[in-house]
């Protein structure tokens, strides 16, 4: 977010200030972060790779076959194009009588962790009680399981390492906690007349749809009475686990709008900014807000109000002009503009709000900038006066939930925020002064 500040005026501005109220969802990605696994450099997705395990014992006619691991997709190394970490054995003897067989090679993590735990097993167990009692069978059926886990968890932290996502800097602003809100704040010192600066924040490291990666799933089949893992290694991108952890979460992907229960909408009204003069009185002022939305497709309007009469007298006649422009990639639907007439105590608090006019304009498309004008009847607070246009709109119009699948576990889960959402946003402030009749 960047602010490019230009004093205007006549004489120096000391002490300019600029505060942004950090949505709840943005101060909780500050506090708490979000990490995404990132598969090491010197590896590749096969995804057409397989191999089916199973563990086969056999006495005297007795015995029993327990299929452990379906491996769906691999990973190559990147130089040979061999399969990492793997073994490419058809058959392993872990005793005379017990055998692990692999359609095509078994992972070498997989066949420790296996030999860890039934080994033990199979060879301190007498081979008759091992084949016809029940109790052995089922007791390395639960060992295989775990010997399943570990090897999960060790390719896990072979193949993949954690990269913090969404990471926020500024060498501007800095964070200040102020009852239970949260705020960014930059003060510039000295502003010349004609003097312009720019000051900023970001977030980077936010993932995209060219950024692919392997996941590695783990779940349970059942083949007749008994369950065996899966090993599933999929290609994916970094957008749909965003999205994936986004509808796990209930985060809309909104770090610059908070979400009003009370009228289903998700509203932003921009940055505080005030400044004095050299004989220390204060000025004020509001940026116009912004919907951004990571994740889907998105109507984001920016608005603008302004008026070339500063000075008036109850009864005149202002003008003003409205810009709203639609940087998003899809259309906004159905908005509606409410031109308020806004009293503010010393803690930035409206204390009175007079709605002065409204008005509706169907719809405003990706990349359109759409200009009102109009005019009003001043009479309202004798003084200083702030006009703002408040306005709503509706994205995503008659669009569904977004159905995602978590690469990392299979399952598919219901994004509310990437459908029809209703936004709220504000424009910048107008000033004027109105004197008695």
């Amino acid at each position: 977010m960047t602010y490019n500040i230009q004093n205007l005026g006549t004489a120096p501005a000391y002490d300019t200030t600029i505060v942004f109220p950090v949505p709840l969802e943005l101060k909780t990605l500050q506090e708490e972060g979000i990490v995404i696994p990132v598969l090491n450099d010197d590896l590749q997705v096969n995804e057409s790779f397989e191999s089916f395990v199973e563990l086969e014992v056999r006495y005297a006619g007795w015995g029993f076959i327990i299929p452990i691991l379906d491996v769906q997709g691999w990973y190559d190394n990147t130089t040979s194009l061999s399969p990492a970490r793997w073994m490419d054995n058809e058959t392993i003897e872990v005793n005379e009588y017990a055998t692990i067989y692999c359609s095509n090679g078994i992972s070498r993590d997989l066949y420790e962790a296996v030999s860890v735990r039934i080994q033990p097993i199979i060879d301190g167990t007498d081979i008759l009680d091992l084949v016809t009692n029940p109790y052995y069978q089922t007791l390395i059926l639960t060992e295989l399981a775990m010997a399943v886990e570990d090897a999960y968890d060790i390719v896990y932290e072979e193949f993949y390492y954690e990269k913090p996502m969404f990471n926020f800097s500024s060498n501007d602003f800095v964070s200040i906690d102020s009852y239970d809100s949260n705020y960014l704040v930059a003060t510039i010192p000295y502003l010349d007349i004609n003097e312009t600066y720019e000051t900023f924040w970001m977030i980077d490291d936010i993932p995209t749809s060219d950024d692919k990666f392997g996941a590695l799933s783990f779940s349970i089949e059942t083949s007749g009475s008994t369950d065996y893992a899966v090993f599933k290694t999929t290609e994916s991108d970094y957008k749909n686990l965003m999205i994936a952890l986004f509808a796990a979460m209930n985060s809309g992907g909104r770090f610059l709008s908070n979400y009003d229960a009370s009228i289903n909408a998700f509203i932003s009204t921009g940055s505080i900014f005030q400044y004095t003069d050299s004989k220390g009185t204060e000025y004020y002022g509001l940026t116009n807000g912004l919907n951004l939305q990571l994740g889907d497709d998105e109507a984001v309007l920016e608005s603008l109000l302004y008026s070339e009469e500063s000075i008036y007298r109850v009864g005149d006649q202002l003008s003003f002009t409205l810009n709203i422009s639609n940087f998003g990639t899809i259309p906004a639907i159905d908005i509606h503009v409410d031109i308020a007439n806004i009293r503010f105590n010393y803690l930035w608090q409206p204390t009175d709000v007079v709605l002065v006019k409204s008005f509706d304009i169907d719809q405003i498309n990706a990349d359109e900038n759409l200009s009102r004008e109009f005019s009003i009847s001043a009479n309202s607070y004798i003084g200083l006066n702030t006009y703002v246009a408040i306005i709503s709109f509706i994205s995503d119009k008659d669009q569904p939930s977004t159905e995602i699948e978590n690469p990392w576990t299979g399952t598919t889960i219901s994004w509310i925020y990437g459908g029809e959402t209703v936004n709220v946003i504000s424009s910048t402030l107008s000033f004027g002064i109105l004197l008695p009749p």
